[in-house]
C-alpha cells in the first residue's frame, strides 16, 4: 500500500507492474448454486457445485449471467422436483434431493446451454473428500473408492463436464494424492 501511495497508483495497479502484469485482470467469480456433503440434506457426496462465467467481458455481465443461471436452475429444480427442491443449503445454493455426483452437473449443463452460455460458462466443484473419507478409502455414490480410483472419477468428470476447479479433492491429510 505504502509503494501504491508512494508512485500514485492504485494498490491493483502497484501489484500488477510487480507482478508483471501487463493488463490487471478482474477475479472471476464462482457462483455456488447446488449444495450437498455435509451442508445440506440430500444424499450429494459433494459439498458445492460452482458456475464460474470465465467468458464475461466485465464483471457485471459475470454477475448477470450467473443470476441468471441461478434463478433458471430455481425454476428447472422446482417445475422437476417441487417447491421443496429450492430450499437453500448452508453455502448458498440450492439443495435438492439428488442422488449422485453427476446429477447436479447434468441439470447445470442444461441450463447453461438452455441459456445459450456454453462458451462463457465453465464448472467448479468444492468436494469437501475429508467428509467421505473413511480409513483408507473414499465413499462416493455408495461406492468404495481408492484414492487412485477417485483420481481417475475425476478424470472421468473432466472429460464429461467442462469442468476448471476441484477444491478439496483428497481426504486433508492425504498429500500424496
Amino acid at each position: 500500500r505504502a509503494g501504491a501511495a508512494s508512485r500514485k497508483e492504485e494498490l491493483y495497479e502497484y501489484l500488477g507492474k510487480q507482478s508483471g502484469v501487463k493488463k490487471p485482470l478482474l477475479p472471476i467469480p464462482a457462483f455456488n448454486i447446488i449444495n450437498g456433503g455435509k451442508h445440506a440434506g440430500n444424499k450429494l457426496d459433494f459439498q458445492e457445485y460452482m458456475i464460474l462465467p470465465v467468458g464475461a467481458k466485465t464483471f457485471s455481465e459475470a454477475l448477470r449471467i450467473g443470476s441468471e443461471i441461478y434463478h433458471t436452475l430455481k425454476k428447472t429444480l422446482e417445475n422437476q422436483f417441487g417447491k421443496g427442491a429450492t430450499n437453500v443449503g448452508d453455502e448458498g445454493g440450492f439443495a435438492p434431493p439428488l442422488n449422485c455426483i453427476e446429477e447436479p452437473l447434468e441439470l447445470i449443463t442444461d441450463v447453461v446451454i438452455k441459456l445459450g452460455y456454453w462458451k462463457k460458462v465453465k464448472l467448479g466443484l468444492d468436494c469437501a473428500s475429508t467428509s467421505f473419507w473413511k480409513g483408507r478409502n473414499y465413499y462416493v455414490d455408495g461406492s468404495e473408492l481408492t484414492p487412485d480410483q477417485l483420481s481417475e472419477r475425476y478424470e472421468e468428470l473432466c472429460g464429461t463436464y467442462p469442468l476448471v476447479s476441484i477444491e478439496d479433492p483428497f481426504y486433508e491429510e492425504d498429500f500424496e494424492h
